[in-house]
């Protein structure tokens, strides 16, 4: 991979490979993230069912995006972890 100087013209040259396992880590992300999805519509009305009724389906749901939220953050950003070279 070659890098011109960081600015406002930056172009990255990435090769065959590269490009390859960027886009092969992004639909991975995006398959986990619809399986996620999946799962938790398939399993929400005996998760709310085990809860007593229909009147607990708003505390279900908010648990369930309050720990994506917190999972999303646990997770580094790739723009801040370091070069390992």
């Amino acid at each position: 991979m070659t890098m011109q100087p960081v600015g406002t013209d930056a172009i990255v040259d990435l090769s065959h490979s590269e490009r390859t396992i960027i886009i092969v880590g992004l639909m991975t992300g995006l398959m986990l993230t619809v399986f996620d999805s999946t799962v938790v519509a398939t399993a929400l009305s005996t998760v709310v069912g085990e809860f007593g009724g229909v009147d607990h389906l708003s505390w279900v749901v908010t648990a369930y995006l309050v720990a994506s939220t917190m999972a999303d953050q646990a997770e580094p950003d790739p723009s801040t972890v370091s070069d390992p070279t």
